[in-house]
């Protein structure tokens, strides 16, 4: 993997707790009552025995939940654009417990996303979550998934989506990233990235694209970028990954 990220690693994950949520996700215990702004708790089903790595998973794709937008990166940093990102629970039996519908899209083109994508989380090796990767054969009935009622949300049926293999996303728990206090309960969270150059790509001549990858409460850091056979890269940001901060839940149904 070309980017590196120093990854301090945390012991354990926060006991599940029942509550209204998107299925099967798993919140830190809270210092308080109840849970901080953005988090999504729920419970596992009665009598589930969640081992650390069920729990890992639950958190990973509770962090990943909601609403982000670089808005804040893109008002200094004019190479970067204003980015919004929405992420929700899709019910995709066949593919997974923790499938996750994820649209991206350009501020000033929010009904029309450029990424629409589901992100399957499981466990990887012993202490790490992997985040396969799946693309929409069509993905235009799929459009403003998240804003959707319950009943207006097209299901998933088998095969409308393939994984791109060797781009999945490796996280493994992490302390602090560089923008946030060390230590902070608040910047807890999980890092990593793709692993070598399995990831296929031919946008503007690339042969492979690698992603890294910063999750926490605050939101998320994501590097995209695109290599040609020589190792040249091709598109992506090169000055650095895009800051994503969270900017709340997806709107309930």
């Amino acid at each position: 993997m070309r980017y590196a990220l120093a990854l301090l690693l945390l012991a354990g994950c926060g006991a599940p707790q029942a509550a209204d949520a998107p299925p099967t996700a798993v919140a830190e215990p809270s210092r308080d009552n109840g849970p901080g702004p953005g988090q999504a708790i729920a419970c596992f089903p009665p009598g589930f025995d969640a081992s650390e790595d069920d729990l890992r998973v639950a958190r990973v794709s509770e962090l990943l939940t909601g609403r982000f937008d670089s808005s804040a990166q893109a008002a200094t940093t004019p190479d970067y654009f204003d980015i919004h990102l929405a992420i929700c629970p899709i019910s995709a039996p066949s593919l997974g417990r923790h499938v996750l519908y994820v649209e991206q899209a350009r501020a000033d083109k929010l009904a029309e996303p450029y990424r629409q994508r589901l992100y399957v989380v499981e466990p990887g090796q012993p202490g790490e979550v992997v985040s396969r990767v799946f693309e929409f054969a069509d993905p235009a009935p799929f459009t403003g998934f998240c804003n959707r009622s319950e009943a207006e949300r097209p299901g998933y049926t088998d095969g409308a989506a393939a994984e791109k293999v060797g781009c999945a996303v490796h996280l493994r728990e992490m302390a602090y990233n560089s923008d946030e206090q060390r230590g902070s309960e608040r910047s807890m969270g999980f890092g990593g990235g793709t692993e070598g150059e399995g990831c296929p790509s031919s946008l503007r001549g690339a042969t492979h694209a690698t992603s890294t990858v910063i999750l926490n409460q605050a939101g998320m850091q994501s590097w995209d970028q695109g290599y040609d056979a020589a190792g040249t890269q091709v598109w992506g940001a090169t000055a650095g990954p895009y800051h994503f901060l969270r900017t709340g839940l997806p709107k309930d149904p």
